[in-house]
């Protein structure tokens, strides 16, 4: 019950009538209570990556917030917007494989954008490329 007021009281807060009247502290010590959820995880990541309301915007958050969600909670969009990163290098060094990877991951939880961004990927790779991708991502 608590945990669907917290999703929503982050709608409402994403809602643009509402960005001033939630101070970020009051929703960073809400997320410790449920820092175990992918979408929470998700949300904040959005916010911060978006700058919502009295959160300023903060690309280093926003990716630690991606990670957490993709990574502990398999959240298939927050894999797709780290993936982005990997491949354009946007907060993060560029990473071809580790992008290719995340959208792999995204593709099987059944993200169709992520499945294409993977075959449009994986058909620019030389077959050392792939070697390494197999090695790192596969073994």
């Amino acid at each position: 019950e608590n945990f669907n007021a917290y999703l929503k009281l982050l709608e409402e807060y994403q809602k643009e009538e509402y960005w001033n009247l939630v101070e970020p502290e009051q929703l960073v010590r809400l997320s410790l209570l449920f820092s175990n959820s992918n979408e929470v995880n998700f949300r904040f990541a959005e916010m911060y990556y978006f700058g919502v309301g009295k959160i300023e915007q903060d690309l280093s958050k926003a990716i630690h917030y991606y990670k957490k969600a993709s990574t502990y909670f398999c959240h298939p969009l927050a894999m797709m917007r780290l993936a982005g990163f990997y491949e354009c290098g946007e907060g993060v060094e560029i990473d071809k494989l580790q992008a290719l990877a995340l959208y792999e991951k995204a593709a099987e939880l059944g993200n169709d954008e992520a499945k294409r961004k993977f075959d449009e990927i994986k058909d620019k790779l030389n077959s050392q490329e792939l070697d390494t991708f197999e090695q790192r991502f596969h073994l």
